[in-house]
Formats: C-alpha cells, structure tokens, sequence
C-alpha cells in the first residue's frame, strides 16, 4: 500500500572520478586581449560572455558569445579576441572532468561547446567565483557542490543539442523526401 502524502525517489549517483578546482576568475570586457602560447598541466575552461576570439594553434577556430572553450592537460594553448572580450573561467583537474569531457565529446581537436543554457552557467561560475573568495572548509564544500552542478547544467546542455541534432537531421529527411 502507498503513502499518498509519502514522495520518494530511489536515485543512486557517484560523482564521475576526482575533481578539483585550482582557480577561477573573471574578465570584464577588455580590447586586444590575447592568451598564451601556455601549456598547463590542468583543464582550463572559458566561457564566452562577450566578443568573440580565435584559437592561433593552426585550427583557428573561432568561438564567441556563449561558447565555452576547453583548453585541455598538456595542449599549447593560444588565443587572441576579436573585439571587447568578457569572460569567465574555471582551473579544473581530476580523472573526472576528463571522463565528463568524454562525455560532452570535447577533445583538443573540438574544444568549443556552445552553452543553450548561457544564463543557468554563467550564474553558477559567479557563484564559484564568489565562493572563492573565502577560504575555509564550507566555502570549499559549496564550491564542490558548485562544481557539480555546473557540469550538470553542461551535460544537460548536451542533451538539448542532441535533440536538435536529431530534430535537424529528421527535418532534412523530410525535406529531401517531399
């Protein structure tokens, strides 16, 4: 017999590897800004507030508003912006933020995400930022939890982009077939 008054979910999770956090920052919107040639041993993810950049590692991949942009462990970084450049960043390293990297299918050759849920991320790197700020073991374990969710909301990024992939692709179906 069920408890109608009674909500339960049974729901078992184990956080993807280690994870940790070695700095994150913030850029107010800044002319000719320019980063690297720099190898670093740790992930460091960027997210596009304002402007637009281009990669200068022989892809030259432009990336802007929205974007995230994966520098990964032991890959020449090197970037230059376009025009005003505003942005958010976090340090990362841990086996896990390699696995969720597999799992976003971010690799050096495709390290750009554009981010549908701009205003869901950008909220929570402000609160890791903000949360930096303190140093002490509660501001350390909120900035986990952070962490968390902000690959949370990039997985469920993900989600929604594959079901755009797939509406887009039954979409050209239909239009080659008509």
């Amino acid at each position: 017999m069920t408890d109608p008054k009674m909500q339960q979910s049974f729901f078992e999770t184990k956080l993807a590897g280690n994870i940790g956090m070695y700095y994150c920052g913030k850029r107010t919107p800044t002319e000719g800004h320019s980063y690297g040639p720099e190898i670093r041993n740790h992930f460091l993810i960027v997210l596009v507030n304002q402007g637009s950049a281009v990669t200068c590692d022989g892809q030259n991949i432009k990336f802007g508003e929205h974007d995230l942009y994966v520098m990964f462990p032991s890959t020449k970084i090197h970037y230059r912006a376009l025009e005003p450049w505003g942005i958010s960043w976090v340090g990362l390293y841990g086996e896990g933020v390699s696995e969720y990297m597999n799992m976003l299918s971010l690799t050096p050759q495709n390290p750009i995400l554009h981010i549908s849920h701009y205003n869901e991320l950008k909220a929570v790197m402000d609160r890791i930022f903000d949360a930096s700020q303190r140093d002490d073991l509660s501001s350390r374990l909120h900035i986990s939890g952070l962490i968390c969710e902000f690959f949370s909301i990039l997985m469920k990024n993900s989600v929604t982009d594959r079901k755009k992939e797939f509406v887009d692709s039954a979409l050209k179906i239909i239009d080659y077939n008509f």
